[in-house]
């Protein structure tokens, strides 16, 4: 965010796409790890939300397109660490 702002004078806008399910392992085979992986992926949605409104707020806003894939809808489309995680 800071390298687009100092490149080009500001952030206007931000595509947040988190393209990877995470673990794929059954809940009662999943490690730590395993959850710890996939709730990271889904966190750097939310921080970059985060880090471009920092860098929004002061020029006024902008715009913020967060892609969802279909498990954004519709539960049993994806692993359960998946599911969990977005209906948090």
């Amino acid at each position: 965010m800071q390298a687009a702002r100092d490149a080009w004078g500001g952030l206007d806008v931000v595509f947040n796409n988190a393209g990877a399910v995470g673990a794929r392992t059954p809940i009662d085979e999943m490690t730590r790890d395993d959850w710890d992986r996939t709730q990271a992926l889904l966190r750097s949605v939310v921080l970059g939300i985060r880090h471009a409104a920092t860098h929004m707020k002061p020029r006024g806003g902008g715009a913020i397109v967060n892609r969802a894939s279909i498990s954004g809808m519709q539960a049993g489309y994806a692993p359960v660490v998946y599911l969990v995680a977005r209906r948090a």
